[in-house]
């Protein structure tokens, strides 16, 4: 009978060590605020995302030391290569570490992964065509029956391919890039951060580039917690929030090729598209990428941010706001980084909007 009290015990001494080790793992914040130290996971070869070399480490890498400040922290880098897919999140989800940059932002992806949970997106991630700045292309209209290069099973391969557009296949973007600085192709198509990196990187290359916005093509990137860590989720969203309307983010990109107001056409069909100056497709690839983070993805605000579908005032109001900003507020002057014809876009857009 002592015996099996004994085992009793055990097994209960068990139990609540157990539950003490969950309580200590929800509880990472305090914890981080105690070791001031963020440990984060990122692919150590993926530039312009993140990279062990510490004279460019890549824009994820730059923005995870952000976030880590933001928190009285300082960042533990992680080396996990991504190609590894499953294995890489993987070493979130074993304690490896803290926070895994540069998930996408999809409810797709978090039913792939019910144990994963997301900071709010800072980044849009879209295409860029690029083309010879002797011969622009300068949206899916003008490709006509042209060959475009492009990575072999790339979302923009299959884009291409459903639209019945000629294409070239190429075993890498890079080399999807250099078909057309070579002549071989009319034009790439090409994930943006990267393509943005070449040109940068090539300045002798004479292309040009522009980003294409459509709903096919594009998507929200985000930091990748896990469940239970719904409080250091919640500051981490706070510090990028604080991030984008500082500009700091729109910074860390100009730094790896990224056009602090980068933005092409924003297409509903292939290949025809109406533009005209003020449109609401045309406004909707700017708000995406930069009101959309504080404003929410339906323009509804929440909290102090204000409701932009309610905005009372028309048109010019609308301008004199956003190019001055309201700093009482925290929202930045938007004059010299926005023309006034993309803040009109801008409200064209949102006034499209339900409300």
């Amino acid at each position: 009978m002592a015996m099996l009290h004994l085992e009793r015990l055990l097994v209960l001494i068990s139990a609540l060590l157990a539950l003490g080790a969950s309580s200590a793992r929800a509880d990472l914040l305090t914890q981080l605020q105690s070791t001031h130290l963020l440990r984060v996971c990122a692919d150590p070869d993926n530039l312009p995302f993140s990279s062990r070399d510490v004279n460019e480490p890549g824009y994820d890498v730059e923005l995870a030391g952000e976030i880590a400040a933001g928190l009285g922290a300082r960042v533990d880098m992680t080396w996990v290569p991504t190609f590894l897919g499953r294995s890489a999140v993987r070493q979130l989800f074993e304690g490896k570490c803290d926070l895994f940059m540069g998930l996408p932002h999809d409810e797709r992806f978090l039913d792939s992964y019910p144990r994963l949970l997301l900071s709010r997106p800072y980044y849009t991630l879209r295409q860029l065509l690029v083309s010879p700045a002797a011969q622009p292309v300068h949206d899916l209209r003008g490709l006509q029956d042209r060959k475009v290069a492009v990575e072999g099973m790339s979302l923009g391969d299959i884009f291409l391919f459903q639209h019945r557009q000629p294409r070239e296949l190429y075993r890498t973007q890079p080399e999807a890039f250099q078909a057309v600085v070579r002549g071989e192709a009319a034009a790439a198509l090409l994930w943006a951060p990267i393509g943005w990196w070449l040109v940068k990187k090539q300045p002798g290359a004479q292309v040009q580039g522009i980003e294409v916005a459509t709903a096919n093509l594009e998507f929200q990137v985000a930091a990748g917690l896990r469940k239970g860590e719904e409080a250091l989720q919640q500051a981490v969203n706070t510090v990028i929030e604080q991030l984008v309307t500082l500009g700091k983010v729109a910074s860390i990109l100009a730094r790896y090729g990224q056009p602090t107001t980068a933005m092409g056409q924003t297409t509903t069909s292939f290949p025809t598209v109406t533009q005209v100056a003020s449109n609401p497709q045309q406004g909707s690839a700017l708000y995406y990428q930069i009101c959309a983070l504080c404003h929410g993805q339906s323009a509804d605000g929440g909290g102090p941010i204000p409701n932009l579908k309610e905005f009372q005032g028309g048109e010019e109001r609308f301008l004199k706001i956003t190019l001055a900003g309201r700093p009482d507020r925290g929202m930045p002057p938007w004059k010299g980084k926005l023309s006034e014809e993309e803040v009109q876009a801008i409200f064209a857009f949102i006034q499209s909007l339900p409300k």
